[in-house]
């Protein structure tokens, strides 16, 4: 089993706090500098003009780098718990592919505007993301809101396959992954096992981050309201998304 995190351009600073097990190989992609500490194989590649892009690569490509193994991506600030990786070999024993279920948000306008409220889209890109989702006829009853700050492959042809699919929709936008993963679930009729709960890492705060607009959440319902507009399904709506951000109602 192989346990991997990506830090480009300095997003994080990495942590000494992790518990290591002695038959796990760590990898740490890097590009820039940063401090090398615990027990990662540190290896470093190009800084690209886009960091956010390249070390989506990493995540999402778990096959190029890592093939016919068992992989384990986590965060580079998330510090992994000294039950993570028995955790880590509970899941392997019953699945190929899971990923952690989202705690607050729970259906793909929670995503939208989530997206939104940390200043990754504007107003007006909401028309063009809905138009996309519509053309594959998304389901948004049975949308899947994950938390991928872990994710548990292994290596197989219908784990790369989903990879390729998820990377070519990430492609559209380069923006967050989570819409796009699940769309993919969806394209490729694939189902990863759901772990409900977090008991295995603790969260440290990103070095770099995305930045909260706090003008656009004045008029949060109005605009609530303007996206359920753009199509003719339902879209539910979780006050719990912007408790996640600690941002008040208005």
């Amino acid at each position: 089993m192989i346990i991997y995190t990506v830090n480009t351009n300095q997003y994080d600073i990495m942590s000494d706090k992790h518990f290591f097990h002695k038959n796990v190989k760590y990898v740490c992609f890097y590009s820039g500098e940063i401090n090398k500490v615990g027990k990662w194989e540190y290896i470093k590649i190009n800084r690209n003009r886009n960091s956010l892009v390249q070390s989506r690569q990493y995540k999402i490509n778990y096959f190029k780098f890592f093939p016919n193994e068992k992989t384990v991506y986590i965060d580079s600030n998330r510090l992994m718990k000294k039950n993570f990786v028995d955790k880590c070999i509970q899941i392997f024993d019953k699945s190929d592919f899971a990923v952690l279920k989202h705690p607050s948000r729970k259906s793909f306008l929670d995503e939208l505007i989530d997206w939104y409220l940390i200043s990754v889209i504007k107003q007006k890109d909401f028309k063009k993301i809905i138009k996309l989702f519509e053309k594959y006829n998304y389901d948004y009853n049975t949308h899947l809101c994950p938390h991928l700050y872990c994710i548990w492959r292994r290596d197989s042809t219908l784990n790369r396959g989903f990879s390729k699919q998820w990377w070519k929709n990430y492609n559209i936008f380069k923006l967050r992954d989570q819409l796009l993963f699940s769309l993919t679930l969806q394209q490729k009729l694939y189902s990863p096992s759901i772990i409900a709960k977090d008991n295995f890492t603790n969260k440290l705060n990103h070095f770099k981050t995305y930045q909260k607009n706090k003008k656009k959440v004045k008029n949060i319902f109005k605009i609530v309201t303007n996206v359920r507009n753009l199509t003719p399904k339902n879209l539910s709506f979780s006050l719990d998304t912007l408790k996640w951000r600690k941002i008040e109602s208005k």
